[in-house]
């Protein structure tokens, strides 16, 4: 079965039938509920938290009011959404423990009705977007470390020729593409190079050089909805990461 670009199921779920969009809502309910327990910071259960609910909600409001054209990936906009309709329900609800909510409670301070001032809602989702990717940042680091692979030795072996890492890159969809090596991978934790060699045309003294640096853009784009802003930092033309120097191995 074909797989839609979720760009192609967002239209389909505006334009389409109520089906479309309750498929679309129940895909992403995980999404919904990691992005609703950071906020919280406490885990919740579908059906008992009233939080899930207005996050749900939210991500259903983003999908009417999303457009590609406003220069974010559309799960960075649900996530300003639902922090959104959470924060207004949280500091609504929950006043006298709004310290259990930084967000909440920062937008707290001496600021009055800050979501009538457009000033206030871009302040907002500066911090709400700096907030979410050390957030990110904090738990990929973590799956990284899982391979044994830290951001440094990261760093310092991503290629440095622009080809070359848009040849890993590839490499890297690859073995997202077939479950069953990435499979592989995460049961072993290591990369599975002789069927990447066969299924590539690639050398297994090539891939074993691009290892960490495959294995990490492998991560993100099998977790990408979990990594909604460190995928938006992957630079899909040149298949690498924007920022950071680097060196060969």
């Amino acid at each position: 079965m074909t797989v839609l670009p979720l760009e192609e199921q967002l239209r389909q779920a505006k334009n389409g039938s109520g089906a479309d969009r309750e498929k679309l809502l129940e895909k992403y309910k995980p999404f919904v509920y990691k992005a609703t327990c950071r906020i919280t910071r406490r885990t919740l259960e579908w059906g008992r938290d009233d939080e899930l609910g207005v996050a749900l909600m939210a991500f259903n409001e983003a999908i009417d009011r999303y457009e590609e054209c406003q220069g974010k990936r559309f799960l960075e906009f649900a996530r300003l959404v639902i922090h959104s309709r959470l924060t207004d329900h949280l500091r609504r609800e929950y006043r006298v423990k709004s310290r259990n909510v930084p967000l909440a409670a920062s937008l707290e301070e001496g600021a009055g009705n800050l979501f009538e001032r457009s000033r206030a809602w871009e302040m907002y989702n500066i911090r709400v977007s700096a907030w979410e990717r050390e957030e990110e940042i904090k738990e990929y680091e973590v799956l990284l470390k899982q391979f044994g692979i830290t951001f440094t030795e990261l760093v310092r072996c991503s290629p440095k020729h622009r080809r070359s890492r848009a040849v890993m890159f590839k490499v890297a969809q690859e073995l997202v593409n077939r479950p069953h090596l990435f499979q592989m991978l995460e049961q072993k934790k290591k990369l599975p190079l002789q069927e990447l060699a066969c299924l590539t045309g690639l050398k297994r003294k090539v891939l074993e050089k691009g290892r960490k640096y495959i294995i990490a853009i492998a991560l993100i784009l099998h977790y990408r909805n979990d990594f909604a802003h460190v995928f938006s930092y992957l630079s899909l033309e040149e298949g690498g990461m924007r920022d950071g120097k680097r060196h060969d191995c």
